[in-house]
């Protein structure tokens, strides 16, 4: 054929790449660093397929003339620029999605190597417009190649070896499936580098990177996760992604807090529709307001009006000066339409490490932090008020938990959990409370990740386990007709060696049935170390005690787990509950119950708040249902009159 049978490689890549394209404009791939590295790869690849094929044409089907020949140049110096930018732009996507980009790039000597393999084979093209030393295109439009055309090959092959080097060394802060991919990419890039140059009218590279960017977009990106509905904001689950990788490579951070602590009283007089638009009025004032101080930051949308905004870069007080802009804004009258709304807001701006030590803790503090900082709208560095009460205990939980085991300040609450086959309460989920007579309620979130943290959590899980093994062994119990208890594990006892022994210590001493006791564990655990989870679960399973998977969705969760381990419920997070409003994510959460039913699992779905989410959870197939529709926790006395008001 006159153009080449491979020139229609090219009219295959065109096509992908245009259907990426929309897709990455349908889905909001733009809203965080990676996803527009990601867009911009995109846009790279797709000028790079399009300017080949001008100039293929051109040497093929155009008349024989100056003319020809100049454009034949343009075209072909332009598809080779940016042909060398493809892999040092994969380099930097692969930085930014392990999480490293803001660590490495201030060491002088890596910033040096990658311009050097980023710019010399551009400076290598350029310099062949009055060499010719590498290529030419000939008066009759032929083009012709020397052997120092490799060079530009030799140093695109240098950048895959990096990001490869790379991907692998850092191959545990990326998910499996990113790890395969990138492995697969680059094997065959670089296979594919090597073998280009003796192929020159064949666009090898590109189509292979097409296809990479397409599997990518479908597999990896998970939009409908990683972005909210609200204006470049990202949602709380790529918030808790982030933060969790950032917390394993030790990177420091500061993060700005800002909770809409009036939230209810705007939604009645606004309605939720306008509350939502209200929500984007501010979404959109947050980044302006970065954007006119050229600042980089990822803006992330949690629940319940809560935003927290990410900068690795920025100091507390250059983000201060941001806010400061921001906490006036709010303080100020908000017309929208016909309403105007004035908002109580709080903002916080705090450090990881520093000042927020574990990524349990961020989690608690991101919803809850407007409970702990003084009652003024100004912006508050954390910092500056660890005077303040709430500040001494966590500096003080040691003590606090010392003397709450002394004290017997522990109490287990219990929540009912809801059997949709049997229109009744059958077991009940056991929660730690600590009640601190200088500091009254003290959270789970922060007494917990301490505990785990320390020897501690061996004696707390000693209370819990006596203070369950005492309730299954009494008549009230009995008369209850519960099924089971739950018991929550952490991560320590799961991988404790000891664990079945202690069990079995508490079984025995209260003569209890071990069906009856039902064991809750996270993903997280079996990460850690999954020999130890696993022996432990097969002994006790064998004993007799059943086994809760808990959060599942809340991670990168692996199917291996429930299909091999002996698993009887399936408990998903109450953010499938919380934004099951979202299309999207109804669209995750349906495919989830979807595939767990069709795998034979009982599934609990926690945060069930009213009838109208029972009613769709039931309808959807969950068989257990908890959260405050039925009960918030109570304790001992109060849960035992949901059986016997009298």
């Amino acid at each position: 054929m006159i153009l080449g049978d491979f020139f229609y490689l090219d009219i295959c890549s065109l096509a992908i790449l245009i259907t990426l394209i929309v897709y990455s404009y349908i889905k909001k791939l733009w809203t965080g660093m990676n996803q527009v590295l990601h867009f911009i790869s995109l846009v790279d690849v797709l000028l790079t397929v399009i300017f080949h094929m001008i100039y293929i044409i051109i040497i093929k089907l155009a008349p024989i003339n100056n003319v020809s020949l100049v454009f034949a140049n343009i075209f072909c110096y332009l598809f080779m620029i940016l042909q060398s930018l493809i892999y040092p732009m994969s380099f930097v996507y692969i930085l930014f999605t392990i999480g490293i980009w803001y660590k490495i790039q201030g060491d002088r000597k890596f910033f040096l190597a990658f311009m050097g393999f980023t710019l010399v084979p551009i400076i290598l093209i350029l310099l062949n417009i009055k060499t010719n030393y590498m290529f030419i295109i000939t008066e009759s439009l032929n083009f012709y190649t020397t052997h120092t055309i490799n060079f530009i090959y030799v140093f695109i092959s240098i950048s895959l070896i990096m990001g490869f080097s790379i991907l692998i060394l850092f191959r545990r802060f990326v998910s499996k499936s990113f790890l395969v991919m990138g492995i697969v990419f680059y094997i065959i890039n670089i296979f594919i580098v090597l073998v280009q140059p003796y192929f020159q009218s064949i666009s090898l590279m590109e189509l292979i990177v097409v296809l990479t960017c397409f599997i990518m977009a479908l597999t990896i990106e998970r939009s409908e996760l990683m972005n909210s509905d609200l204006f470049m904001a990202k949602s709380s689950y790529s918030f808790y992604h982030e933060a969790s990788r950032i917390m394993s490579l030790k990177r420091a951070c500061n993060y700005v807090f800002i909770k809409i602590v009036n939230q209810k009283n705007i939604i009645r007089y606004l309605g939720k529709q306008n509350y939502q638009a209200f929500l984007n009025s501010i979404s959109v004032e947050i980044y302006r307001l970065i954007k006119k101080n050229k600042y980089k930051c990822e803006i992330f949308y949690l629940e319940e009006s809560s935003y927290v905004v990410e900068s690795e870069n920025l100091s507390i007080n250059e983000l201060k000066n941001i806010f400061d802009d921001l906490a006036v804004y709010l303080k100020n009258e908000i017309i929208m339409g016909d309403f105007s709304i004035y908002v109580d807001a709080r903002i916080c701006i705090a450090n990881v490490p520093e000042d927020i030590y574990n990524l349990e803790y961020l989690k608690y503090f991101a919803l809850n932090f407007h409970t702990w900082i003084p009652n003024i709208q100004d912006v508050i560095i954390l910092s500056d008020i660890t005077s303040d009460s709430q500040y001494i205990l966590k500096n003080e939980i040691d003590f606090i938990i010392n003397r709450a085991l002394k004290d017997n300040n522990f109490e287990i609450y219990y929540q009912p959990i809801y059997s949709v086959d049997k229109k009744k309460i059958v077991s009940a989920e056991a929660l730690i409370r600590l009640n601190d007579p200088d500091y009254g309620a003290v959270p789970p979130g922060v007494f917990i990740p301490f505990a785990e943290n320390s020897n501690l959590i061996y004696k707390i899980s000693d209370f819990v386990f006596e203070s369950v093994s005492q309730f299954i062994s009494s008549d009230d119990f009995k008369n209850s007709n519960l099924e089971c208890v739950e018991i929550n594990l952490a991560t320590a006892q799961c991988i404790d060696p000891q664990l079945s022994e202690k069990i079995s210590f508490w079984i025995e001493t209260y003569n209890i049935h071990p069906k009856n006791i039902r064991l809750e564990f996270t993903e997280n655990a079996v990460d850690i170390n999954p020999e130890s989870v696993e022996k432990n679960i097969s002994e006790l399973s064998s004993m007799g005690i059943s086994f809760a998977l808990d959060n599942y969705g809340t991670g990168y969760s692996d199917i291996k787990k429930l299909i091999n381990l002996p698993l009887d419920i399936i408990k998903l997070d109450r953010t499938f509950v919380k934004e099951y409003d979202n299309p999207q994510i109804k669209i995750v959460v349906d495919s989830t119950i979807h595939m767990l039913n069709g795998l034979k699992k009982k599934i609990l779905i926690e945060g069930i708040e009213n009838e109208s989410y029972a009613k769709i959870f039931e309808d959807l197939g969950c068989s257990l249902l908890q959260g405050y529709y039925y009960s918030k926790p109570l304790p001992k006395k109060d849960f035992l009159k949901l059986f016997n008001p009298y």
